[in-house]
């Protein structure tokens, strides 16, 4: 299965509450959106898990308004 979809179903899953990390098994994912813009219309983001520190880089999203705006992803991520 591509990288890409193995995050994207880790993403799915978590925001049921049953996420686990492709890399290394843990339940113990996060995600976040960084507004390119003003309006936070348009974001780059990531999913990530804070066990193993791999994640995946979402670039160009436009994200639902219950998504989670942050200021900045967290450093030491391995992005994929």
């Amino acid at each position: 299965m591509l990288k890409s979809l193995k995050w994207a179903y880790a993403h799915a899953d978590m925001l049921e509450g049953k996420g686990t990390c492709p890399k290394c098994k843990s339940h113990n994912l996060d995600y976040g959106y960084v507004a390119l813009d003003n309006n936070g219309n348009d974001c780059y983001g990531a999913i990530w898990c804070n066990d193993c520190l791999h994640g995946y880089y979402l670039s160009r999203v436009k994200p639902k308004s219950k998504d989670k705006l942050i200021g900045k992803l967290p450093a030491g991520i391995k992005f994929s």
